[in-house]
């Protein structure tokens, strides 16, 4: 991981050349998602009906609880009026992507986006994502259900050795 961390751009699990993983090969194996069990997974819980959330905000005298999920695209588009939409910055990648004007983000990132404030009592909001619109898949989902990390409690492997 920290060969990474410090490698701009792409970094093959693989090296396409030499065939060297640059990661643990363990990853290659990662469980197909039709041998996953959905059901084994905890319900999806918003944070205006997340107690435990709530309860937090008010032991630590917060006014507002969130999850990354419900302000994601919210932070975003500050983000894009902060910076005044300024162009994606490709400078890093390999030369082919910059003939591909690829220097704005995805028509769905820059899509209208909304939050919902639920007032919780005691002066505290919870926020919502709008999800009116979202489909049930999305990257993040994939991530999550793809990754060693959750998938496999008895890994034996350091993905976080030295290259």
């Amino acid at each position: 991981m920290s060969c990474s961390y410090y490698s701009p751009g792409v970094m093959y699990l693989r090296d396409p050349r030499s065939l060297v993983f640059n990661f643990d090969p363990y990853l290659e194996k990662i469980m197909p998602m039709e041998e996953f069990d959905y059901d084994a997974l905890y319900e999806y819980i918003t944070s205006s009906r997340d107690t435990t959330l709530v309860d937090m905000a008010k032991q630590h005298g917060a006014t507002f609880v969130g999850s990354t999920s419900s302000m994601t695209t919210v932070l975003s588009h500050f983000h894009f009026l902060i910076s005044a939409w300024r162009p994606v910055n490709i400078d890093m990648l390999s030369t082919a992507y910059a003939t591909m004007g690829l220097r704005s983000f995805t028509a769905i990132t820059r899509a209208p986006a909304g939050i919902f404030l639920r007032y919780k009592g005691d002066g505290i909001y919870a926020i919502d994502a709008d999800k009116m619109f979202d489909n049930t898949e999305t990257v993040l989902s994939w991530l999550v259900l793809h990754s060693p990390t959750p998938l496999n409690s008895n890994i034996r492997v350091d993905p976080w050795k030295k290259c």
